[in-house]
């Protein structure tokens, strides 16, 4: 009895040890075709792959890392301007208003502004709905319901870049000549442009933060618009890891424009009094144009 017992405790034992390699084995043999294992296949897009992780890889980065760590930058943004709106305040003027009025923008330049502002808000909302809306909306409706609103998603974000495009090539010639760097662009970077300071910046017709603003448009806009049209008009022998490729420059580029253009918002709106003005009437106030564009003013 004593020999049967022992014979089936060894043959549990062999059938348990012979189990766990077997699985040990297949999860070797399955990391290293995830990792790119070479092998037989009939597949021609991919001769010799086993296994093409690279959707899953453009996924992980597109949906996962970029759409999380863009997440914390856009609302980490909105929370210190929150802050600095509670602590600071708005930079007012320092001395009265003279009622004196400087023409700053022409109605051409207004126009070309809001055109191209309006676009870039309509791309970035629509923008982020796709790069979000699964998170946001998949868990309250159907399928259906969220394939029907990514359609139209894109259809507006396409149609409005469309447009954005003219605009942008305009802009970025026009405000070029203003846009160089200067001598006295390190004084207002060693003020932060008069955030914690009292004193009139040396700026010209464009301090440094709108220089900075115009190259993130130049540089980074250009990345953004690049990308688009490559995943667009697919007229350039597109293969699917340049897709991916541009799609990950397409996101991560756009979340770096969006919140670039959010601290521009708060800057000229509830940042800094007076500095709306110039955009909806053209023309500053004297005072407003001696505090924070000595040398143009």
């Amino acid at each position: 009895m004593n020999t049967i017992r022992i014979l089936l405790s060894l043959f549990v034992l062999f059938s348990l040890s012979t189990a766990i390699a077997e699985e040990s084995s297949q999860s070797t043999l399955w990391q290293k075709v995830r990792e790119g294992q070479t092998g037989y296949t009939a597949v021609t897009s991919a001769p010799n792959m086993l296994i093409d992780n690279r959707g899953q890889n453009w996924r992980q980065l597109r949906s996962a890392t970029i759409a999380t760590y863009g997440a914390w930058l856009l609302s980490g943004l909105l929370l210190a301007f929150a802050i600095l709106l509670f602590t600071r305040g708005r930079i007012r003027l320092e001395k009265p208003r003279t009622g004196k009025k400087i023409t700053r923008w022409h109605e051409s330049e207004r126009l070309l502004h809001w055109y191209t502002a309006i676009l870039f808000i309509i791309m970035a909302l629509t923008g982020l709905l796709l790069l979000y809306g699964k998170a946001i909306f998949l868990p309250y409706v159907d399928k259906a319901q969220f394939a029907f609103y990514l359609k139209y998603c894109m259809i507006i974000h396409n149609y409005a870049a469309t447009f954005f495009l003219f605009g942008f090539i305009i802009l970025v010639f026009v405000w070029l000549v203003h846009s160089f760097p200067r001598s006295e662009d390190k004084q207002w970077f060693m003020k932060l442009g008069g955030l914690f300071s009292h004193e009139p910046m040396q700026a010209g017709f464009f301090s440094a933060g709108q220089k900075i603003w115009y190259w993130i448009i130049f540089w980074v806009g250009s990345t953004v618009v690049g990308s688009g049209l490559y995943m667009n008009l697919l007229i350039f022998g597109q293969t699917t890891s340049g897709l991916q490729l541009a799609s990950i420059l397409h996101a991560g580029f756009s979340i770096i424009w969006i919140a670039a253009a959010l601290i521009h918002i708060y800057a000229h709106t509830l940042g800094r009094e007076g500095s709306l003005e110039s955009m909806t009437t053209g023309k500053v106030d004297e005072t407003w144009a001696k505090q924070h564009h000595s040398l143009w003013s």
